[in-house]
């Protein structure tokens, strides 16, 4: 693949978008254990916490939607990859 006159090994890409997406899945799995155990442990919750609850709601959904931006990713590398030697 060459961009701007130079070349990118497009495996350097693939194999690091595959790393974003585990920490990203690990990530959710934490936010997702840590809402549930805030929930079961204040049943009342203050509304600080609630916010702060909300804010991991909110943080974990973003990163629920990676898998979009993975495929994103992959189309710009594929139109990238297609425009080659003519870059």
């Amino acid at each position: 693949m060459r961009t701007s006159g130079c070349t990118v090994d497009r495996a350097i890409y693939e194999r690091r978008i595959a790393q974003l997406a585990g920490q990203c899945g690990a990530l959710v799995a934490i936010l997702e254990q840590l809402s549930d155990d805030m929930k079961a442990y204040h049943p009342d919750m203050h509304p600080v916490v609630r916010a702060n609850l909300d804010l991991f709601t909110v943080y974990k959904d973003t990163l629920v939607a990676q898998p979009a931006n993975q495929a994103r990713a992959r189309a710009i590398i594929a139109e990238i990859d297609s425009q080659g030697a003519d870059a």
